[in-house]
């Protein structure tokens, strides 16, 4: 192990992180560790983590210039080639209209070669820091329709003002070129490193998570995960570097969010600085309670799902955003309705994100999985959400609750006011052709909700080609291969497809074409192959006499998922009588019960 080149990757986002993991399995003397981050946070991970032994440092564009400047390793940038940038280009055509390259210079030196070899008629803007990007991507949407290709830095910035954006991947090949060129450096010459600090004594021995500061406050080192929970812990850890004034252990016990974490502070002397360690150890609190069904979302990880959802990329958030903030000036609560897979949770996703509310956390309560206790304590015990003010309070899938259930939720919910002190939005599935479901109707009726109905993906047939082109962009970043489309056959046999389960059947079907097409370019035969394997062979037969409107059966699942769709269907049939509908399915209440509860 000793012998190996040790390499630091940098990567701007999660699925590079894959493709050097993939890579470096072809290199026997190599052991490398990746970390996702771009710019500030690449260069920051790369000041924290370079003191463990690494030899050489790889990452790409502003990140690499930035990590440069502040740690004493070589470091080998990823180029982007010409082939990056064509992959890219290929897929913004057809959306039509002006096509702008805004990156830093690694992307636009290659586009301007390309550009002037191709005759392509494209704008290019060059950036040297990433606050640059904002003013030309906003000067770009105020002049009209454009799509633009762009690095990970400009990607998110034109996502979050509306723009078509196509992120430049760096593909397999470019990846391992930065790896053959970092090998080649260090064989170069012998880089004897000596230890440079004491973070080695540090950290010896111990399994768990290891936290330094120095006196002033900042962050040294961490080997905390790299997301919210570890933020949390760090904020945690802060009030505690001034109550640790010597070299002894002081053990700290926290118990935050069910999780129990003993905490073991010391203080070092180094040479330039005094040092606060944290030895962090956690394990799950015990708890009376198991509040599954009931998830508390920060807004970083709402806007994580919903700009890496299919939805995003399609025209329906803009078109929907005038009615989103029209309903967003209410204080009623609102009902929002629409076929499965229509996207009712990016909706709900997108009314959080523009409202008032949008800094507190998301408090989700999905109905289909709560379970007895579950419903005990959101019901009865002190600490329930429905005690909260000023959040925003999501009930998703209202459909599955029975009758007394309902009665149940709807009394407490006018009761304690809930509707009065936060922002509550429902959900409903409703069948093809209806607006909205009967048990959601109960809910709107009694609870004087208003109703946002998504409309299913069929309904917008002509806006398939760019939302197919822009995920297959993202899809490339993780595919070994990139796409650069679908032929234009196959694009309108997508087109005049019913999609019976809208996004969440397009998002797959998509994928599965980019991971198992022959060529460069998806063929209409590909398409139609796949397509034709989709007809569903069980219809609305559950439904009897009633069944005109019943959506069909989705047979690409689990046996599990399959069978509680059909639970579903007779519970809704009968009318939310549980007994009736486990008598009409030839199984026990409790069997009914377990399987509407199962994942």
């Amino acid at each position: 192990m000793s012998g190996r080149l040790r390499i630091l990757a940098i990567a701007p986002y999660e699925e590079m992180k894959a493709q050097f993991n993939q890579l470096a399995k072809l290199y026997h003397q190599i052991e490398l560790s990746v970390f996702v981050g771009d710019l500030k946070m690449g260069a920051e991970i790369a000041r924290t983590n370079f003191h463990a032994n690494f030899d050489i440092i790889i990452s790409r564009g502003g990140t690499a210039k930035m990590i440069q400047s502040i740690v004493p390793l070589p470091v080998i940038e990823i180029e982007t080639s010409l082939y990056d940038i064509l992959c890219a280009y290929k897929l913004s055509q057809t959306l039509g209209g002006r096509v702008a390259v805004v990156g830093f210079p690694n992307v636009t030196k290659n586009a301007h070669l390309l550009c002037d070899l191709m005759g392509f008629g494209v704008d290019i803007f060059t950036i040297e820091e990433a606050s640059q990007a904002e003013p030309i991507l906003r000067k770009l949407r105020d002049d009209g329709d454009c799509a633009v290709l762009c690095d990970m830095i400009a990607n998110t910035t034109a996502k979050r003002l509306g723009l078509n954006a196509f992120l430049i991947t760096s593909g397999s090949q470019s990846i391992q070129a930065a790896i053959d060129s970092a090998i080649r450096l260090c064989g170069s010459y012998a880089m004897l490193r000596e230890e440079n600090h004491f973070l080695r004594n540090v950290i010896r021995g111990h399994s768990g998570e290891t936290v330094v500061f120095d006196t002033k406050g900042e962050l040294f080192f961490s080997t905390l995960p790299e997301n919210s929970e570890g933020e949390s812990i760090l904020k945690m850890l802060t009030p505690e570097i001034e109550l640790t004034q010597d070299s002894s252990r002081r053990k700290i016990l926290r118990n935050k969010k069910g999780t129990l974490y003993t905490i073991f502070a010391q203080r070092y002397g180094g040479s330039l600085n005094d040092y606060v360690a944290f030895y962090i150890s956690s394990r799950k609190a015990p708890l009376l309670i198991n509040k599954c069904g009931i998830y508390i979302l920060t807004k970083k990880e709402i806007e994580t799902n919903f700009y890496n959802s299919i939805y995003s990329v399609s025209p329906m958030p803009r078109m929907m955003q005038d009615i989103v903030d029209g309903f967003n000036r209410e204080k009623s609560p609102i009902m929002v309705s629409g076929e499965a897979g229509a996207g009712k949770e990016q909706i709900i996703n997108l009314l959080y994100l523009r409202s008032t509310a949008g800094e507190q956390p998301l408090i989700k309560i999905d109905c289909a999985q709560l379970n007895k206790k579950t419903w005990e304590f959101l019901m009865n015990h002190p600490s329930s959400p429905l005690g909260d003010d000023g959040d925003f309070m999501c009930f998703q899938n209202v459909d599955v609750l029975n009758k007394e259930m309902r009665r149940e939720l709807i009394t407490i919910i006018q009761e304690m006011e809930v509707c009065r002190r936060n922002r509550v939005v429902f959900s409903c599935t409703c069948q093809s052709g209806v607006s909205i479901t009967e048990i959601g109707s109960e809910f709107v009726n009694k609870l004087g909700c208003l109703v946002l109905f998504v409309p299913p993906l069929r309904k917008h047939a002509r806006s398939l080609p760019p939302t197919i082109n822009l995920y297959l962009s993202r899809l490339n970043t993780g595919l070994s291969k990139p796409v650069a489309g679908i032929d234009e056959e196959g694009l309108k046999i997508m087109q005049n497809y019913s999609w019976p389960y809208n996004f969440t059947q397009l998002k797959r079907i998509v994928h599965e074409l980019a991971i198992t097409c022959q060529g460069p370019v998806v063929s209409h035969d590909e398409v139609k192959l796949l397509l034709d394997k989709e007809r569903p062979t069980i219809h609305g037969a559950l439904h009897g006499e009633s069944g005109g409107n019943a959506m069909p059966i989705d047979l690409d699942r689990s046996l599990s998922e399959i069978t509680r769709d059909i639970v579903c269907r007779v519970l809704e049939d009968a009318n939310g009588n549980r007994s009736a509908a486990a008598k009409r399915l030839g199984i026990s209440r409790t069997t009914c019960w377990r399987i509407l509860q199962e994942q």
